[in-house]
């Protein structure tokens, strides 16, 4: 379903963006009315999975660096339109991940790389 209003289209998440964007035959109606298309297949990720995941590249691909400070559990909510819970949970998966340190009081930075050595 895609909601048209004077603001224009509901936002979507990009999968599901890309989705509707590749149906050329999707109905587009006046301001306001929501129109019914053929369903768009699912999401596959939670919000809170698309935002680790994009936080998650951007450690490993060398974006952000071992020490750096991550953006606020706050700032990243915002930033993707989330509730502050959503993001945290995001969060609480990169901490599992091994990939960020986080401490009480204090802002949470990308963990340094665990170099796995062979010892003889």
């Amino acid at each position: 379903m895609l909601l048209v209003t004077e603001g224009g289209a509901e936002a979507l998440c990009g999968q599901c963006e890309a989705a509707v964007q590749a149906r050329p035959d999707a109905a587009v109606g006046p301001i306001g009315k929501t129109i019914k298309t053929e369903a768009a297949p699912p999401c596959e990720l939670a919000p809170w999975e698309v935002i680790a995941q994009e936080l998650a590249d951007a450690i490993k691909d060398g974006t952000m660096l071992p020490g750096e400070d991550v953006p606020t559990v706050g700032d990243i909510a915002q930033a993707h339109g989330v509730s502050v819970g959503t993001a945290h949970r995001a969060f609480t998966q990169l901490k599992k991940d091994g990939l960020i340190e986080v401490s009480r009081g204090r802002r949470a930075v990308v963990r340094q790389h665990q170099e796995t050595a062979d010892v003889a």
